[in-house]
């Protein structure tokens, strides 16, 4: 059984090299200046993507490439052209890339400033679009996840976007809202469609492409569910989700009912292991006729109390918070600070009033 996968090593200084890959000026001149400026950087980190062989332990180096920098610098996600290329998902030049991992060349890029405004997303160029996401299709298309601009693109190899095809629009919350790990599945699986980890809504969502427009039909969610950043359509019609600040990786059938589930301390990604890469051979949420699931009274309870701060910030603050501590412990700690502070400044008032 083998796995291939990206990581993303920080390096000392003394690792660093004291020249840079060329083939990086296929982009923005203001954000290759960026680059450039980052060069003086006294950390740098390598990205790359490694195969593993799960019998024997054996690690292969497939390919990898230093940036200066450490935070924003990463190559977020990789999937194969064929047996000698990658795709690569660039967040720290807003790029997506063809590299040959034989040569180490870079033989393809598509640069998102020749399709988004610099006043869309995030600030231009410290975090501006954040691609964390590329699929390879069939066809020959590539599609993206341009997170902060809360849609999903496919591009053509001729460095395009197919504008008919985009999923999404900018702060359109209804539709995404800075989504992860979009899966497409192809017609005949019963598409065009696209399951996608609606991370900022806490939800997972199916659109199926129908007439040439993009259309709701599949949700999941409960109360538990907080910034979830992976779901696979399985060939059985279940689906695997990974809930990053719920802290579990779970599977859930064509009811919608959890049939079994595992805590984990903020997971990312999750693939079930012989049924292909991400939703491949898995059926679109209308062809397996999925129940679409909201949660019951005690769900919409927890969705209604988590709506109180928007889903953005709440996230932020479990982010940086203990695994152990879910929705409950944290609004159980913001009394117990709120309450700590009225007491306090009742016991200086009250002290200056005797």
């Amino acid at each position: 059984m083998t796995v291939e996968y990206m990581y993303a090593d920080h390096l000392e200084p003394s690792a660093c090299p004291d020249t840079w890959n060329t083939s990086m000026r296929r982009v923005d001149a203001t954000i290759w200046q960026q680059y450039e400026d980052a060069r003086s950087s006294e950390a740098c980190t390598r990205n790359g993507y490694e195969r593993v062989n799960l019998t024997t332990g054996e690690v292969t180096q497939v390919w990898s490439e230093i940036t200066p920098g450490k935070e924003a610098t990463r190559y977020h996600d990789a999937d194969r052209l064929n047996e000698t290329h990658l795709a690569v998902a660039d967040i720290y030049l807003d790029r997506v890339f063809v590299v040959n991992t034989s040569s180490g060349e870079t033989e393809w890029t598509w640069n998102a400033s020749s399709a988004f405004d610099r006043e869309s997303g995030g600030p231009y160029p410290e975090d501006w679009t954040h691609i964390n996401d590329v699929e390879v299709l069939d066809d020959g298309r590539i599609m993206v996840s341009a997170r902060n601009q809360d849609r999903v693109v496919f591009l053509n190899r001729s460095g395009g976007i197919d504008k008919g095809w985009t999923l999404g629009t900018e702060d359109d919350y209804s539709v995404l809202y800075e989504q992860h790990n979009p899966d497409y599945i192809p017609a005949e699986r019963g598409g065009p469609a696209a399951i996608v980890a609606d991370s900022e809504n806490n939800r997972v969502v199916e659109y199926q492409r129908t007439n040439g427009t993009w259309n709701r039909t599949w949700t999941w969610r409960d109360g538990r569910m907080q910034w979830p950043r992976d779901a696979d359509r399985l060939p059985n019609g279940h689906t695997l989700i990974t809930d990053s600040n719920g802290n579990r990786v779970f599977e859930v059938n064509e009811r919608g009912d959890v049939v079994w589930s595992v805590n984990i301390a903020f997971p990312y990604e999750a693939e079930r292991i012989g049924t292909g890469d991400e939703s491949t051979g898995g059926p679109s949420a209308t062809q397996a006729t999925l129940q679409s699931r909201t949660g019951g009274l005690g769900d919409r309870l927890q969705i209604a109390i988590k709506q109180i701060l928007p889903g953005k910030y709440l996230n932020g603050l479990m982010y940086i918070t203990p695994p152990w501590m879910g929705l409950a412990e944290l609004l159980e700690l913001v009394v117990l600070l709120v309450g700590g502070v009225v007491w306090g400044t009742t016991e200086i008032v009250w002290w200056y009033r005797r």
